[in-house]
């Protein structure tokens, strides 16, 4: 005789299954919703003009759309077909803004009082002020920088980019400055890096290796009656630099390292007509030239000795 199966067993067995059943279902309802909410709220946000206006906003959608987990269905085939439209749209865009950016900032710039140059096509980069402006037109971002030395990260807006490169301008040039003052403390912050490598004066040393003392020596006497870091004036890599380059503008040849040149004594002027006389003046043209000639060449190598000879290369002032 075969077994009769035992009806409250069978009815688990069918409520176990069920339960399974119901797990299963929910467990793919639970990941298609959590797939749908990222998608329905930038497909809410691309529904707005300031978004289809945004070739920025536009690329942040498209790659949230791109990495959204869809079952296949319905409405991954029409997101799918949408990602093509918004590609080919910000390729467009794309190749407009290479084209037209460079104008639109000059023009910016030009209105705001602010000198513009082109420096590179590829990748863009801008002389805007005193800054050089480096452009990334997928990522639709630019980086501010002065002294080879990024200072902000702005979107790829002329209007953006000009306001910032004012406002760090403002605080660059709103500072206090003393040629003869910050040269002291140029040749104190050098005597001190010299004590420490034990060398003498003369010995070449980097500009940029002196910032930290060139901070240090700067500081007020609030920092040395009690030196917290709430007493302590920063002075970055970028004010050095800037700093620098007021000094070169402002002193000239007027200020120089160690003990200055004997005095010449000033010659006479002479005036003759004679062939001799003549052959003397070419002779000393022909000297005087090759020597700045000469000069020049030194100076273009690094052996400028208001500066280079003794504390190493500057670098480069603006960017």
């Amino acid at each position: 005789m075969s077994e009769v199966a035992d009806p409250q067993t069978a009815g688990a067995d069918r409520t176990a299954a069920l339960a399974e059943r119901v797990k299963t279902a929910r467990d793919c309802a639970e990941r298609t919703t959590k797939a749908l909410k990222p998608v329905e709220k930038t497909l809410r946000e691309l529904s707005r003009k300031e978004s289809l206006d945004d070739p920025g906003a536009l690329a942040k959608h498209a790659q949230t759309l791109r990495k959204s987990a869809l079952p296949e269905g319905e409405l991954k085939t029409k997101v799918d077909a949408l990602l093509g439209v918004l590609d080919a749209h910000l390729a467009e865009e794309e190749r407009k803004l290479k084209f037209y950016f460079g104008r639109d900032l000059r023009d910016t710039a030009t209105s705001a009082g602010l000198a513009f140059a082109p420096l590179t096509t590829d990748p863009p980069e801008f002389r805007v002020g005193l800054f050089t402006v480096g452009v990334d037109v997928p990522r639709r971002s630019a980086v501010i920088r002065y002294a080879r030395v990024d200072i902000e990260k702005v979107a790829l807006s002329a209007a953006a980019i000009v306001e910032a490169a004012a406002q760090h301008a403002k605080r660059l040039e709103g500072r206090d400055f003393d040629a003869s003052v910050f040269f002291d403390q140029l040749l104190m912050a050098y005597q001190m890096r010299l004590h420490r490598r034990g060398e003498g004066f003369g010995a070449r040393v980097d500009i940029v290796d002196l910032l930290a003392d060139i901070a240090f020596v700067r500081q007020g006497p609030a920092f040395f009656d009690d030196p917290r870091r709430e007493n302590f004036t920063p002075y970055s890599r970028v004010q050095l630099a800037y700093d620098l380059a007021r000094l070169s503008r402002t002193a000239g040849s007027a200020l120089r390292w160690g003990p200055p040149r004997a005095a010449r004594p000033a010659r006479r002027p002479t005036c003759s007509t004679s062939r001799t006389s003549g052959a003397a003046a070419s002779g000393t043209s022909r000297s005087s030239s090759a020597a700045r000639a000469k000069r020049g060449r030194s100076r273009a190598h690094g052996d400028d000795d208001r500066t280079a000879s003794t504390v190493g290369r500057p670098g480069e002032a603006g960017g």
